[in-house]
């Protein structure tokens, strides 16, 4: 008998996917307040811009195509903004999302694939975003 092991990876990948959340303290507002704070930081600092423009520019079309992807099962989509939390190597260590929602998730799920270059340093924290669909933006 052939078991259907793509079903079984697909329950792998998202009880993993839901640990990593489980692990990123997505519902502490504390927890988003200090990364986001610490993804503003990396934003403005002269030396890591050329990286947060390359990843934003890497980040786009993905991003851009998950958000309507996702918008189709979530129409009450209002965008999400991913906080990563990088290790030296650029491999992600934790997600937060906001607003914490099925559409961010169903977004996340969709570019996780998509891997980011080596930060500047470790324990780099970048922010992304996925506008609404329609948002012109």
């Amino acid at each position: 008998m052939r078991r259907d092991t793509s079903r079984h990876r697909a329950l792998l990948a998202t009880v993993g996917f839901a640990a990593l959340f489980a692990a990123a303290g997505c519902a502490t507002p504390e927890g988003y307040e200090a990364a986001a704070a610490e993804s503003r930081r990396n934003a403005l600092d002269s030396g890591h811009r050329l990286y947060e423009e390359a990843m934003e520019r890497h980040f786009r079309l993905p991003l851009e195509r998950a958000a309507r992807i996702c918008s189709v099962s979530h129409p009450d989509a209002r965008g999400v903004r991913i906080l990563s939390r990088l290790d030296a190597a650029g491999a992600v260590q934790e997600v937060i999302l906001h607003p914490d929602s099925t559409f961010g998730h169903c977004v996340h799920e969709k570019i996780e694939a998509v891997e980011f270059a080596a930060p500047p340093e470790p324990d780099y924290w970048i922010s992304l975003e996925a506008p609404p669909v329609g948002s012109g933006r």
